[in-house]
């Protein structure tokens, strides 16, 4: 519980202020903005839509899984941190990744 409360903090401090959900929204749309989809992943996990955070950074990974020294898939281990490994969000986003990974 300790390593997910740790995880939380972390990903909240990163979150910052600066951010509009909608402005994000819309930059996401522009094909390539991994910032955007990084951003806006981060907000959407904050706000208890982890599956659609999850989703995100898996697209932004199949199309660039190098971005950033790999950084969407950094966060995207932060994020099953955070849900845990029982999780089936985790689980299937962990299956998800690996696919993306190593085919």
């Amino acid at each position: 519980k300790v390593a997910k409360a740790m995880a939380l903090l972390e990903l909240s401090k990163s979150a910052g202020s600066n951010h509009d959900m909608e402005s994000l929204k819309k930059l996401v749309a522009t094909p390539g903005n991994h910032q955007a989809q990084y951003d806006l992943a981060l907000l959407l996990f904050l706000r208890g839509e982890e599956e659609e955070a999850i989703n995100l950074l898996l697209d932004s990974i199949a199309a660039d899984r190098t971005w950033n020294d790999s950084a969407a898939r950094l966060r995207l281990l932060k994020f099953f941190d955070v849900l845990g490994n029982e999780n089936p969000l985790t689980l299937n986003g962990r299956r998800r990744l690996s696919s993306l990974l190593f085919s």
